[in-house]
């Protein structure tokens, strides 16, 4: 897992590189300071998932080419990630947040991820936003989707559509960890 995170704290600092922008620029387009755009490249921060896609929208890339090389580069008509190559994405301290992340496939305008929710979520609740919208779909369990002012509860097999700007966290609606496919779409 720390590989990952590793190789993802460099491809940020590439990527930023290659855009010609200084860490402060980065981070003022991020809206966070240039010390946590310095402690996320020197791998010194957990990068969670909306940090990643304000990220990989102020570089002008998409959030899978940050995650692995992007079938452009490798000029494949395809992007295929199987179940036993998929990398866990590092998005808090292991089995202290309740949300973990595998990435699945992406392209320019969409990213695609299996995240499971612990019943740990519930202890670190934290509202996200992020840029443009969501679809989720319940695998297993059950999640209760929060916005500041209104509360769903999604079962197997229920999906959720909605725009990535609202505030919103996603908690287990019992004390079982629940799976989701999160879609998101950066139009």
């Amino acid at each position: 897992m720390e590989d990952v995170q590793r190789t993802v704290a460099n491809r940020i600092k590439t990527f930023r590189k290659k855009a010609g922008m200084s860490q402060t620029e980065l981070a003022a387009k991020c809206n966070v300071s240039k010390s946590m755009i310095s402690k996320i490249e020197s791998n010194k921060a957990t990068i969670h998932l909306d940090m990643l896609m304000n990220i990989a929208k102020a570089l002008g890339i998409n959030l899978f080419d940050l995650l692995e090389q992007s079938n452009l580069a490798t000029k494949r008509r395809a992007t295929i990630v199987r179940e036993r190559e998929r990398k866990h994405l590092v998005t808090g301290v292991p089995g202290k947040t309740g949300y973990t992340y595998y990435r699945m496939a992406g392209s320019n305008d969409i990213d695609t991820f299996l995240m499971v929710v612990g019943k740990e979520a519930i202890a670190s609740k934290r509202f996200v936003t992020h840029n443009g919208h969501e679809f989720i779909y319940v695998v297993e369990g059950s999640v209760r989707l929060q916005f500041r002012d209104e509360e769903y509860t999604l079962y197997e097999g229920d999906t959720a559509f909605f725009q990535g700007s609202q505030e919103h966290t996603i908690l287990p609606a019992s004390g079982e960890s629940a799976q989701l496919i999160l879609i998101f779409f950066h139009w």
